[in-house]
């Protein structure tokens, strides 16, 4: 019991981690991570000429908890929503 007490909080402190990274990468918007199953959802949303647009990424928890570098991580996830963006916008 305690030691899936310790895997549940290491997958929790993963996922808040990956968000800060995220909210570093893209510090305006709104950014939400909710919990769905066996995976986190993070969603980016921004208003642009009066048209919200959104972007979203579906992280496993195993594939959080395998990740050496949560920041560079983040960072290319990101970069991906931006590009995204920039490309609905165009």
């Amino acid at each position: 019991m305690q030691k899936k007490l310790i895997e549940r909080s290491d997958k929790f402190r993963a996922a808040g981690e990956f968000y800060g990274h995220l909210l570093t990468a893209i510090p305006f918007g709104d950014l939400t991570m909710r919990h769905e199953g066996q995976c986190f959802a993070y969603q980016w949303t921004i208003k642009i000429d009066n048209k919200h647009l959104c972007a979203e990424k579906r992280v496993a928890e195993a594939e959080l908890m395998q990740a050496r570098f949560l920041g560079e991580f983040a960072s290319n996830v990101a970069a991906g929503w931006k590009r995204e963006i920039k490309e609905a916008m165009a």
